[in-house]
């Protein structure tokens, strides 16, 4: 009888830490946009980001009022959600557009419980993956959470504006 017990706490505990636990091929902490582009990743960027045909009729308009000047962007991404997979390869597309990369653009992984292991997103308010949210001198201007109301480049004018 004592073997049978044990057997069912091992079994609990076994599951409990599975269920818990990230999955080994999720993507946290910051992240260089090389990363997106390695196995299993780049399986859903490569496709996301290739598919996206940015608007460039909005993009030049950022670009020709100068709306980026001092912006600067962090975006936290869940690469086990499918949201991230379909907002954040289009967002990059339209960064790289826009020249808004190097250390302008932050992506961050979160874990499904949307943590970091250096807590990036402390204090940020983070209930949503992605969660784009916009600086201007170091100064929130405004966010995208999860969707786009209207679509990545709209709602990203009417921050900048």
């Amino acid at each position: 009888m004592k073997y049978s017990i044990w057997s069912l706490y091992i079994t609990c505990a076994i599951l409990l830490t599975n269920c818990t636990s990230t999955n080994k091929m999720d993507i946290i902490g910051e992240t260089p946009i090389n990363k997106f582009r390695e196995a299993p990743h780049n399986e859903w960027f490569s496709s996301s980001y290739n598919s996206y045909i940015v608007n460039t009729r909005i993009t030049d308009e950022i670009k020709v009022k100068k709306l980026l000047k001092d912006v600067a962007v962090e975006v936290f991404y869940g690469s086990w959600c499918p949201d991230s997979h379909e907002q954040v390869p289009a967002f990059y597309k339209i960064t790289e557009e826009l020249e808004l990369t190097g250390d302008k653009a932050t992506y961050i992984g979160l874990d499904r419980n949307k943590k970091s292991p250096k807590g990036f997103e402390s204090g940020k308010n983070i209930t949503h993956v992605p969660t784009f949210i916009f600086y201007k001198n170091s100064e929130e201007i405004g966010r995208i959470i999860e969707k786009p109301k209207e679509s990545l480049e709209e709602d990203l004018l009417n921050i900048l504006l």
